[in-house]
C-alpha cells in the first residue's frame, strides 16, 4: 500500500514539472519554456528572445487590441460611405473601429455591412422610438392633446399650445395642427364709442338749433318794436334852435339901454370914468392855437 502511495506522489510531480506555469494573457509556452507576448498596439518581430521579445508599434490604420506574438498588426475596417457610413477617422491603435451609420440611417444586418434610411413619419404620427444606428424609426398615431405636422423620421408628437388669460381658443388642435388662441376683439368697444360720439355729435347740433329757434323767437317783438319806431316822427318838444336873427335882436335892444362889452355886458361907469372901457373885456377872446 505504502508502495503505491510512493509511485503515485512520483507522477504527480512529473506531471507538475512538465506543465510550466505560464500567465495565458501576457506568455506562451514555446520549448518547454513561458516566453512573453508582446502589448498591445504592437507585433512582434523575429529579433527578440523568449524572454526579453522585440516588438514594434502597429501603423497607421493597424491595430493590436491584446497582447500577441504575432508578426503583423490587425487592419481596420474600411467605412464606405457609398453603403452610408460616415467617414472614420483611425485614432486607436489597441481597437477595433465600429463603422457607423450616417445620421437618419440604421444597419442593414447583424453584421452592419451597409446601411439603410429610417423611415418617416408622416402628420400626425410620431417617432416612438426615434431610430439610431441599429435600429430603424417606428411610427404611432399621435395621442389626444397632440400633434405633428411635418414628416420626419427623428419629430416627436408635440403638445397643444395652451391658451394663457384673456385668450380663448378660436380653434381646437388636431393630430396634424396646434391649437389657435386668439385675444378677445374689440370691434364692440370700438363701435360703441363710435356711436356713443355720434349721438353726442346730435344732440350737439339739435340743441344748437332749438337754442337758435328760442333766441329767435325771444328777439322778434324787439325788431318788429324798433323797425316800427324807424318810420314814426319824433315828437314836438316846444323847444326851438336860437337863430341868428334872435341874437342880434337880444344885441340891439341892449345897446340901447347902454354900452355893452362885445360879449353883451353892460358896462359899469365909476363916477368920474364914464368914458372909460375895461381893456379887458374890450378886447375879444382869442382861441389858443394848438
Amino acid at each position: 500500500m505504502s508502495l503505491y502511495l510512493l509511485l503515485l506522489m512520483g507522477a504527480f510531480m512529473v506531471l507538475t514539472t512538465a506543465q510550466p506555469p505560464c500567465d495565458p494573457q501576457t506568455q506562451y509556452e514555446q520549448d518547454g519554456q513561458c516566453c512573453n507576448m508582446c502589448g498591445k498596439g504592437t507585433s512582434m518581430t523575429t529579433f527578440g528572445t523568449c524572454e526579453f521579445p522585440q516588438c514594434t508599434e502597429c501603423l497607421d490604420k493597424e491595430y493590436q487590441e491584446g497582447y500577441t506574438k504575432e508578426r503583423l498588426c490587425k487592419r481596420q475596417p474600411y467605412c464606405d460611405p457609398n453603403l452610408n457610413f460616415e467617414v472614420t477617422i483611425h485614432h486607436s491603435k489597441i481597437a477595433k473601429t465600429v463603422c457607423k451609420c450616417k445620421e437618419g440611417f440604421h444597419c442593414a444586418s447583424a453584421d452592419c455591412k451597409g446601411c439603410l434610411r429610417h423611415k418617416k413619419c408622416g402628420p400626425g404620427q410620431g417617432a416612438y422610438p426615434k431610430g439610431d444606428h441599429t435600429h430603424d424609426t417606428q411610427c404611432k398615431e399621435c395621442p389626444e392633446g397632440t400633434f405633428s405636422n411635418e414628416t420626419s423620421w427623428s419629430s416627436s408628437c408635440k403638445t397643444w399650445t395652451p391658451c394663457e388669460e384673456q385668450f380663448y381658443t378660436e380653434e381646437e388642435g388636431t393630430p396634424t395642427s396646434d391649437r389657435k388662441c386668439a385675444a378677445p376683439s374689440r370691434q364692440h368697444i370700438i363701435l360703441a364709442i363710435v356711436v356713443i360720439l355720434a349721438v353726442f355729435v346730435v344732440a350737439a347740433v339739435i340743441m344748437i338749433f332749438f337754442c337758435k329757434g328760442r333766441m329767435r323767437e325771444k328777439a322778434k317783438p324787439c325788431i318788429e318794436l324798433c323797425r316800427g319806431n324807424e318810420h314814426q316822427p319824433l315828437p314836438d318838444t316846444g323847444m326851438k334852435t336860437p337863430e341868428e336873427n334872435d341874437a342880434e335882436q337880444s344885441l340891439l335892444e341892449m345897446s340901447s339901454e347902454g354900452p355893452v362889452t362885445v360879449r353883451g355886458n353892460p358896462v359899469r361907469e365909476e363916477d368920474g370914468k364914464s368914458e372909460i372901457v375895461s381893456r379887458q373885456e374890450s378886447q375879444p377872446d382869442t382861441c389858443p392855437s394848438f
